[in-house]
């Protein structure tokens, strides 16, 4: 991987877990791209992202994944090679009084950035499923493992994609503490 120059996006690359997403992305794979998509409400705070501001591959891009014309613009414009999708509406205190916004980001706009990956990198309905259906395991056997301290490297099941996809999620790049 090393030498090799992807263009990443990090959503909600403003809030706490993925502005260290962001700075280990950085710091790790210096020849990469890395774009941050953040819509910029009360979870994402502009003085998480001050040391890495002025990288020359960071980009910020305030906005929504909720954005459908907004998310097929960026991938047209940059491409993507790999996304994380980290936007999320996660207050459980907040989804009481407001639970269509949740909705809206977790569920909408998570649908919007799934479709643009299937649209951008022309996977089929199994490649889809299969992807899916491998993340589901991982999430699964970490939150059974977990403690739930920050310093817990993640400790999931590496992902392969059909026809030796790339894009594929590989956890093993990520078992150091962001």
């Amino acid at each position: 991987m090393a030498g090799e120059r992807r263009t990443i996006l990090i959503t909600g690359g403003a809030g706490f877990v993925g502005s260290h997403l962001v700075r280990h992305w950085l710091k790790n794979y210096p020849q990469d791209i890395v774009l941050n998509l953040d819509a910029l409400t009360y979870a994402g705070n502009l003085a998480n992202t001050e040391d890495f501001k002025g990288c020359n591959n960071y980009h910020l891009v305030q906005g929504s994944i909720t954005d459908e014309s907004l998310i097929n613009q960026l991938f047209d414009q940059y491409q993507f090679d790999w996304v994380f999708n980290l936007a999320a509406e996660s207050h459980v205190d907040r989804s009481i009084h407001d639970p269509l916004s949740f909705v809206q980001t977790n569920v909408l706009g998570t649908t919007v950035l799934l479709q643009a990956c299937v649209k951008y990198w022309s996977l089929s309905a199994q490649d889809l499923s299969s992807l899916l259906s491998q993340f589901s395991s991982v999430v699964s056997s970490t939150s059974s493992q977990r403690d739930n301290t920050m310093s817990t490297p993640f400790k999931g099941r590496q992902l392969t994609a059909t026809n030796n996809d790339s894009r594929a999620y590989d956890s093993s790049q990520f078992n150091e503490t962001l």
